[in-house]
């Protein structure tokens, strides 16, 4: 038994209607893309200009930055910060920038949500990771979240990178609230200490 059905949901008439009852004033697209490839923290700073306290930014990207790059971007806006993440694949380089803004001081705490598949597709990272991130937890994860949490300000991202070299189109959408990235944050580092799967 379904919980409604087909009859259940508007129907909308035009592909308009469709894309107001998608699109809310709730997210500011900042900037315009026209396709081309930019270095990748030229290509953040131009498409996502710095956030203040309840913003909130839809962005598509075309390679052009990766998620640890974003994460290094908004750590900069951040400060010292308790960092929590989830992805289905890591890359070295993103290990070892984590690595690095942990003995820099940036990331107060870091807590990591790895796919369990992860030993099998690239056992070398999965080694890298289980000597690298203190606080990791492999489970069957698809997620692609990014929880930021510092006194003054705090990022949420929810899209679809991995952290892994970014070739490919992406979208995603950063909101500036302390109460969205704590709640990110509790439910990943929940899931590394073991009190949920």
């Amino acid at each position: 038994m379904s919980l409604f059905t087909n009859a259940d949901v508007e129907k909308r008439d035009s592909a308009k209607e469709l894309a107001s009852a998608v699109m809310t004033t709730a997210f500011e697209v900042s900037g315009s893309f026209d396709g081309s490839k930019l270095e990748s923290f030229q290509a953040i700073e131009q498409f996502i200009p710095k956030m203040k306290s309840g913003d909130s930014r839809l962005f598509f990207s075309d390679g052009s930055w990766s998620n640890y790059e974003l994460m290094e971007y908004l750590l900069e806006q951040s400060g010292p910060a308790l960092v929590g993440f989830t992805t289905w694949s890591i890359s070295e380089v993103a290990i070892t920038r984590m690595n690095e803004w942990v003995t820099k001081g940036q990331i107060i705490d870091l807590y990591a949500v790895l796919d369990v598949g992860i030993r099998n597709r690239k056992p070398h990272i999965y080694q890298q990771a289980m000597a690298t991130l203190k606080n990791l937890k492999l489970t069957h994860c698809h997620a692609k979240v990014l929880s930021i949490v510092s006194p003054d300000i705090s990022f949420l991202v929810v899209g679809s990178a991995n952290f892994t070299k970014n070739p490919r189109k992406e979208a995603g959408v950063i909101v500036c609230c302390q109460k969205s990235a704590d709640f990110a944050f509790n439910w990943i580092k929940t899931i590394v200490d073991g009190s949920s799967s």
